[in-house]
């Protein structure tokens, strides 16, 4: 009696198929919740810079803190003797061009209040929106 061991090409094809199926799904799916992630860190820093920059400001007298937005990034300046932080946008987001604006703290109280409006690459527009006052921001979607 001859006993054969292992797969016929023909059943190999078909779970190579089915296995390139899976990944072909899949790869929609983990590309959307990288993107959305990278929303959300983004989102997450900028408050992060914010609140550092609000707080740093707390124990200088002779300088303002400020965030200065440009069309594809910020920058976070915390004093004039150190160079400023650069943070990018993530990848198609835009500063409105006529909203650009510079953000400052002087003994944690905002100094310049405003809306930053940016541009996202699914369409949506992003509110930062600075209040007078020692509060943070806060973010709104439209």
């Amino acid at each position: 009696m001859l006993c054969q061991k292992g797969f016929t090409f023909i059943e190999t094809l078909i779970s190579l198929s089915v296995l390139s199926l899976l990944l072909i799904l899949t790869v929609p799916l983990v590309s959307s919740t990288v993107k959305s992630q990278e929303k959300s860190l983004f989102l997450k820093t900028l408050q992060s810079d914010i609140l550092y920059v609000q707080n740093y400001s707390l124990g200088i007298r002779e300088y303002r803190t400020k965030l200065a937005f440009h069309k594809t990034f910020y920058t976070v300046h915390k004093n004039l003797t150190e160079s400023p932080i650069t943070r990018k946008l993530p990848e198609g987001w835009e500063v409105e061009r006529s909203m650009y604006h510079t953000i400052y703290f002087l003994n944690g109280t905002i100094g310049s209040a405003g809306t930053i409006r940016i541009n996202t690459n699914e369409g949506h527009v992003l509110k930062i929106i600075f209040p007078l006052g020692k509060g943070r921001c806060y973010i709104v979607q439209e």
